[in-house]
């Protein structure tokens, strides 16, 4: 099996809006396995190059005790 780490790139299935077709896309690995479930398994976000209106804000320096440093 692959092994990732935060920050990798990968490629992966993603379905299209009608849920019927699907097609491979990029996307950032944000934590990897450290959930320690016995699972292997990514928390991933999808990488678009479609610019929207949509205001968003990201909160730089969140621990992971979701403490703002």
């Amino acid at each position: 099996m692959t092994t990732y780490k935060q920050g990798d790139i990968i490629l992966v299935w993603f379905p299209d809006s009608n849920l019927m077709t699907a097609k491979k896309r990029p996307a950032v690995v944000l934590q990897s396995n450290n959930l320690q479930t016995g699972l292997g398994q990514l928390i991933i976000g999808m990488i678009t190059s479609v610019k929207s209106n949509f205001k968003c804000r990201i909160v730089e320096g969140i621990g992971h005790n979701s403490e703002i440093k």
